[in-house]
């Protein structure tokens, strides 16, 4: 028995929601190091549509040209903003996130699909993930450096 398909009918290689709000958590958190020799923290969060899809969204925070993100996410999860942060006392956090669709892109000859990406952390939910989710694990297989520059 042979699984016959049409390849054209894939939209995209990553399930992405469109432009909206949406509740997220956040499964992993790793301090690093930027492109650029800057420290940043690579977050991996869940989000979590409106029926029921899960999609992996990355947003990484580097210092100090995109702190304001950290501020945020401090402000939503009630944890104090000031100058040292484990980051692993984000994972678990859930908040509403703001999103937009990035559109497919070229990098160095790569071409990547259309993805999500967080335009704003909007307020916290609490720590306690919902009965009803399934759990959630990091994934970081499709990892990859993101240049100081990138305008997301």
């Amino acid at each position: 028995m042979t699984f016959e398909y049409n390849p054209k009918e894939v939209k995209t290689e990553y399930a992405v929601l469109p432009n909206g709000e949406y509740e997220c958590e956040i499964v992993g958190a790793v301090e690093t190091v930027s492109k650029a020799g800057n420290d940043m923290i690579k977050l991996v969060l869940c989000v979590f549509g409106n029926e029921g899809e899960q999609v992996r969204v990355y947003d990484y925070i580097v210092s100090p040209s995109t702190l304001w993100k950290l501020k945020s996410i401090c402000r939503c999860c009630d944890i104090k903003f000031d100058g040292i942060l484990d980051e692993q006392l984000l994972v678990g956090r859930r908040m509403l996130v703001l999103t937009k669709v990035e559109p497919e892109r070229k990098v160095d000859d790569k071409t990547y699909s259309e993805r999500n990406s967080i335009v704003k952390y909007v307020s916290g939910l609490g720590n306690q993930s919902p009965e009803n989710d399934p759990p959630v694990v990091a994934d970081d297989k499709e990892s990859h450096q993101v240049p100081d520059d990138v305008p997301f």
